[in-house]
């Protein structure tokens, strides 16, 4: 034995107790690759660090800032948050924030609930130790910092405080400043943390000594990388050096991993353990050791990039690398497969199939047939007839082993049959026994599908309609049959996929969605009948208890419970049930009995036991275009055909799909943002809310890369029950109604399972005339109004009654004394007639005393009358008075009344005495003045009244009945001042022998109550 071969055995037995031996794919298959770059809005395509937070977030560290990753959208932060510089190595995430290692701005503490700047630059040192590697964090609190310049912690380090600072922990290395000793990994060990520098490890116990651990003496001893395995070793990745196991407490080198082991390069830059396997980062490739299996990929199985500088593992087992310039790559190691033309197949993989012997069997292009061998396959090219070449080969051709070994395949120029083979390779060498066409009984020489029933009869489906499309080779008697529209079936049509039940009844769907039964030697159609819809089946599947499975387009998913009743139902699967593509595709049964189908998305699988419908997400990236044949090997494992290759997929147990938690990201109210963390809100409480608010609120959920989420919602308060399952982010309300609310959103799996909800709690005020405090002034301020106007009328009752009371005291006193007179000088004038004496005096005064009633009545029926409350009612009163007292006396008048003296009103108590003064002073002009003109003039301006009359006779001397407006003297004079007194107003007599007299009255109009 060699000693490279002793070598291996040794690595072997020791890479055995790393992790138990578990199946892997063949090197040479391509990878379930999906790429991430800045054109999916990662912020640099030159990633160094990888982190999983408490919360499910991913984290990048890039070139230009800091990624977080929600599954679906890229979230970056950079100098615009505070960032001291834009380039940064790691992120630990610790209490409610992270800290954050940056490549020349020492670490950053990383506050997602503040408001910008969200970063806190803590100083490290000047120059190398600027540079922070990495970040590490042990059970004591203190916080490490590898940097280029050395090594620095900070005790009680988990979150930022004021007097944060770092402090050198000095590596004693010889001959090496410490502004040299590089670090660029840690690991904790109970005796101690253990540093990966550029001069080998170095262990800091808790008392602060420094132990110096050599790893690869007199070569090559930078530790990139840390890690500890399954069993407790450490595993520490070298730079040149590849890989060294190391005993977990005495830290001595037991084992090497090296090119000649199975790297594919000599350094070994990242490492990951997981159950099952430890994945190896390296400048050439991710290597996988899975118990004594070594296993590298690189750029030749779809790696964007073969250099590797970190590794990690997301929630779903999906494992993500950074990589320096392409971006980051998520590969899913499942065992999922996808196989291409250069693993030995056609370009187009047109159907797959399991034969006699066990063997997968690959149909593809140009004839192709392809059987697994080693890392990829191997393929032969059936020995056809002269004529029939690739031309006459199309996608949807039907390929058939029969029940005796022998092969049948469709063409556009008939039926081709080949005798039994044990192996492949024996159709490239033998010539097809026979050739069928039109000319032996087929209907069209243009075939597809082909199906082979238990008797061992061949159903042959043609590609285009056809008359008598559907054809049966009877095993019998060797002779083809046709049947159409005479055996019930369509005249014209495309018989596609065939199926048999468990009672032996054949199932054919035609292309334009008529489904058939075969049974009792009698065919009968069944779609458009009990429920069973009319639409085309794009595959069958019969379970392990007598259920026919059937994929449709445009119909979901059909059961047949019982599929030879004789008037077979159905139970339809569709948008209900979570299927909501409309094309299904090729349909399978994994080991569980568990529907497999293909939609024009994705990979769908149902679990008839619980209704469960859930995406199979490890199809994404290995199936990825339309399936055009599958079925399950005697492993258990799933195999689809499809345009893009041919896929192979686990059979073991799905993995359960939890719905991931949602938060609230954003909120907008009226347009102004609202304060949210940077890493979203499971609970918000926004507070009282103005009725007129609008309110915009975002949300997402920590999906799964590539998964499209869906959400429901609901607004508690305004909504009964959950809004329809929706792709959007965002919801907005207006114009609710006031109340207090609680909006809930969450997320749904496709089986119908829902997550937790984000709560968004708020309260809409009413609008102010509907608060409280408003309504109890409004309710105070209609009682006072209400008492105020009903004393107003209570006052304005009074006024009328006083006024009443003055009119009625002034008739009962004027006219009562008239009408007295006027009684006693009748009868006085009745004696002196009787005595024969002459009456005429006496009839003379009788007369005038009348004449005063009436005046005086007038007057009382005038001030009464609120039909005469204006300034211009009383105009036209002062109007008759002077004519009636001034031209019996030969003086010419003018009252002047200015414009719009009817928009003026006067209260009738203010109207009367305003009359009753001036027709006092135009009596006193008429009976005292001797002048030949007198002008009355009222005016009214802002509310108030001037009223000045003006005659031209003799005048008088004011100083001898009194001075300015305090009047003295006559009678009439001093009832002229009572009344100006009594309305409030400025009374002003100017008189002047021989120079005529003025009265002037001056008083703000008060309109009527």
């Amino acid at each position: 034995m060699t000693e490279r071969s002793c070598r291996f055995l040794r690595l072997a037995a020791t890479l055995a107790l790393l992790a138990p031996p578990v199946a892997f794919p063949a090197h040479g298959e391509l990878l379930p690759v999906r790429t991430y770059t800045t054109l999916d809005g990662l912020a640099h395509n030159r990633v160094k660090m990888i982190r999983e937070d408490g919360l499910g977030f991913l984290w990048f560290c890039t070139t230009e800032g800091l990624s977080r990753f929600d599954g679906r959208e890229f979230v970056n932060y950079g100098i615009a948050e505070g960032l001291p510089v834009p380039s940064t190595n790691d992120l630990l995430a610790s209490g409610e924030g992270a800290w954050v290692a940056t490549n020349g701005g020492g670490v950053a503490w990383f506050e997602p609930a503040a408001a910008r700047p969200r970063f806190r630059p803590v100083f490290v040192e000047r120059d190398g130790g600027s540079r922070v590697n990495v970040l590490h964090l042990d059970p004591r609190g203190t916080l490490w910092a590898g940097t280029d310049g050395g090594l620095f912690r900070m005790p009680r380090g988990r979150t930022w405080r004021p007097d944060a600072a770092f402090e050198r922990v000095l590596l004693d290395v010889p001959g090496q400043p410490e502004e040299t000793v590089m670090v660029w990994a840690f690991l904790e060990t109970d005796a101690g943390v253990l540093v990966g520098t550029r001069f080998g490890l170095m262990l800091v116990s808790p008392a602060g000594e420094v132990r110096r651990i050599p790893v690869a003496p007199g070569g090559a001893d930078t530790v990139a990388a840390l890690a500890r395995a399954g069993d407790g070793r450490i595993l520490a990745g070298l730079l040149r050096g590849g890989l060294a196991i190391l005993d977990p407490k005495t830290f001595a080198v037991t084992g090497r991993m090296a090119e000649p082991d199975g790297l594919p390069g000599p350094s070994v830059t990242a490492i990951l353990v997981t159950p099952g396997r430890v994945l190896l980062g390296s400048e050439d490739g991710l290597v996988v050791l899975e118990g004594p299996r070594v296993t590298a990929w690189g750029t030749r199985e779809g790696l964007p990039n073969s250099r590797i500088i970190a590794i990690a593992e997301d929630g779903d087992g999906g494992i993500w690398l950074a990589t320096p310039g392409s971006g980051v790559v998520r590969v899913s190691l499942s065992g999922n497969a996808l196989f291409q033309e250069s693993d030995g197949l056609g370009s187009i993989v047109s159907a797959v199939f399991l034969r006699r012997n066990g063997e997968i069997c690959a149909a593809s292009s140009n004839w192709t047939l392809s059987r697994p061998e080693g890392r990829g396959f191997a393929s032969i090219r059936p020995r056809l007839p002269a004529g029939l070449d690739e031309v006459s080969w199309r996608v949807y051709h039907g390929v058939l082993e029969d029940h005796e070994g022998g092969f049948w395949l469709a063409s556009r120029q008939g039926l081709v049959r080949f005798a039994p083979a044990l192996r492949l390779e024996q159709l490239a060498r033998a010539a097809p026994v026979a050739v069928y066409t039109t000319r032996d009984g087929l209907s069209s020489d243009d075939l597809s599908r082909l199906f082979e029933d238990s008797r061992g009869d061949i159903w042959i489906g043609t590609f285009g309609p056809a008359r008598e499309p559907l054809t049966r080779y009877r095993r019998s008697s060797g002779r083809f049959e046709r049947f159409g529209e005479a055996d019930g079936l369509p005249a014209l049509g495309s018989p596609y996929r065939f199926a048999e039940d468990a009672a032996g009844n054949v199932w054919i769907s035609y292309r334009d969605g008529t489904l058939a039964r075969f049974r009792g030697g009698r065919f009968r159609v069944v779609s458009g009948r009990n429920g069973i819809p009319i639409a085309p089946v794009g595959g069958f599947a019969l379970d392990r208890r007598g259920r026919l499975w059937a994929t449709t387009f445009g119909k979901g998913l059909m059961r047949f419970d019982e599929p030879d009743a004789d008037d077979p139902g159905v139970f339809l699967y569709g948008a209900a049930e979570g299927i909501s593509a409309f094309h299904l595709g090729e349909l399978a049964l994994d080991g569980d009995d568990r529907v497999v189908f293909t939609t024009s998305r994705e990979l769908m699988r149902l679990d008839p036991a619980t209704g469960a419908i859930s995406e199979v997400r490890a199809a994404r990236g290995v199936l990825s275009t339309e399936a055009t044949g599958a079925c399950r090997d005697r492993e258990g494992r799933l195999w689809f055909a499809s345009w893009n290759g041919l896929a192979r997929l686990s059979g073991g147990p799905a993995k359960p799909v939890r719905p991931p938690a949602v938060r609230v990201s954003a909120t907008l109210v009226s347009g102004e943002a609202r304060p949210v963390s940077g890493l979203g809100e499971l609970v918000l409480d926004l507070g009282e809310l103005s009725h007129s608010a609008t309110l915009s609120l975002d949300f997402f959920g920590l999906g799964r890369p590539g998964e499209p989420l869906l959400y429901e919602h609901l607004l508690e308060g305004f909504e009964r029950t959950w809004s329809e399952r929706r792709k959007d982010r965002t919801v907005h309300f207006d114009h609710l109604a006031a109340g207090s609310y609680r909006f809930l959103v969450r997320s749904v799996a496709l089986g119908g399972e829902s997550s937790e909800p984000a709560v968004v709690k708020f309260e809409v005020l009413p609008p102010f005339w509907r608060r409280w405090w408003f309504l109890s002034g409004l309710a105070l301020l209609l009682t006072g109004t209400g008492y105020a106007v009903e004393a107003a009328r209570w006052r304005r009752r009074r006024e009328l009654d006083a006024v009443r009371t003055r009119i009625a005291s002034d008739l009962h006193d004027d006219l009562g004394a008239s009408l007295s007179r006027i009684s006693i000088l009748s009868e006085v004038a009745s004696r002196r007639t009787r005595e024969g004496g002459s009456p005429a005096e006496l009839v003379e005064k009788i007369g005038e005393a009348s004449r005063t009633v009436v005046e005086k009545l007038a007057d009382g029926i005038w001030a009464v009358d609120p039909r005469r409350d204006d300034l211009r009612s009383l105009g036209e009163r002062l109007r008759l008075t002077a004519a009636e007292l001034l031209e019996p006396a030969g003086i010419s008048w003018r009252v002047e009344v200015p414009e719009g003296a009817e928009r003026v009103g006067m209260h009738p108590d203010q109207r009367r005495n305003v009359y009753l003064l001036l027709k006092e002073a135009m009596a006193n002009a008429a009976r005292h003045s001797h002048a030949q003109n007198a002008t009355l003039v009222v005016a009214s301006a802002h509310g108030v009244l001037d009223l000045e009359l003006r005659d031209d006779g003799l005048g008088f001397d004011a100083g001898a009945v009194g001075t300015g407006t305090r009047l003295v003297g006559g009678r009439g004079l001093r009832n002229m001042e009572a009344r100006a007194r009594a309305l409030g107003g400025t009374l002003r007599v100017e008189s002047v022998p021989g120079r005529g007299t003025l009265v002037s009255l001056r008083l703000r109009a008060r309109p009527p109550a």
